[in-house]
């Protein structure tokens, strides 16, 4: 009915304020969960057919080509990677029963750029919270190192593209085996997996990748969210979602490595070709 909807659009209002202001009066980051009124008006909200969307969703600048559930996936995913197990249990109402197959995707790719603990600490909350978890793609017995060989490394050449040869080449000196273990493992395994596609996977991945930033790699994966078919505007999108898993003074560096990436693309007339995501790797 629309008299829930316009409920339901003065709710996020309330929810989108509401941090704002116990932000000025307590030293947090971020107050992840709105007031008990807010949730409890969201669940009688929902009884009459409207569905609550995730608090954070109403405070950020609409971008037409991250739908809701691409967010909330990175909100899942820079949660897990800080660690805030709280907001990564609320984060997990908010995703569809259709997409929480591709939410624990993200979950474990977080392995890669945050460590394996914080993607246990995550599944373990939500399964001690909701009590479930979808077991799904689950890999084959037989797989063999040779097919995580051949998949890692066609992902590592579609995030990469032209520069693929280099860093194959640059982390095979750095130890003899290490390529091995990235191409095998960390692509082959974890993040060619399936169901997520490759430019959800890089865009949930600088979620992550925002808290304690080594710029090297940060700025590879912006490329690589690019390279897989994100848009600059897409990109920004995920980097505004900054302050509200690691706090102010991430989203400020954030902002400054944003404005400098920007520069380098006008300088070296790339702007136009990522601005409208048509840097695709063949």
């Amino acid at each position: 009915p629309s008299h829930v909807h316009h409920v339901m659009e003065r709710v996020d209002r309330v929810a989108a304020l509401t941090p704002t202001l116990l932000r000025a009066c307590l030293p947090v980051t971020h107050v992840a969960t709105p007031p008990p009124f807010v949730r409890a008006t969201r669940r009688h909200a929902s009884l009459y057919g409207a569905k609550p969307r995730h608090p954070w969703l109403a405070q950020l600048r609409p971008v037409p080509s991250l739908s809701d559930q691409l967010r909330v996936w990175s909100f899942l995913s820079g949660n897990t990677a800080a660690g805030n197990l709280t907001a990564v249990a609320r984060d997990w109402t908010f995703v569809e029963d259709a997409r929480k197959p591709g939410a624990v995707e993200i979950i474990l790719g977080v392995a890669v750029f945050a460590g394996m603990p914080k993607t246990t600490n995550a599944l373990s909350r939500i399964r001690e919270e909701h009590n479930t978890l979808p077991h799904v793609n689950l890999e084959a017995d037989d797989i063999t190192n040779e097919m995580l060989a051949a998949r890692g490394e066609a992902l590592l050449r579609e995030i990469y593209g032209k520069k693929f040869e280099l860093l194959a080449l640059k982390l095979k000196g750095l130890h003899p085996d290490f390529y091995s273990i990235v191409r095998n493992f960390a692509y082959g395994r974890v993040l060619a997996r399936g169901i997520c596609t490759a430019r959800e996977r890089e865009l949930c991945a600088l979620a992550s990748l925002t808290g304690d930033i080594v710029f090297p790699q940060f700025r590879s994966h912006i490329f690589g969210a690019l390279n897989c078919g994100a848009t600059l505007e897409d990109v920004r999108g995920v980097l505004d979602v900054t302050e509200f898993v690691w706090g102010g003074e991430n989203q400020a560096m954030v902002d400054g490595f944003w404005e400098d990436f920007i520069d380098h693309l006008r300088r070296n007339g790339q702007y136009e070709l990522y601005k409208y995501g048509l840097a695709r790797t063949p």
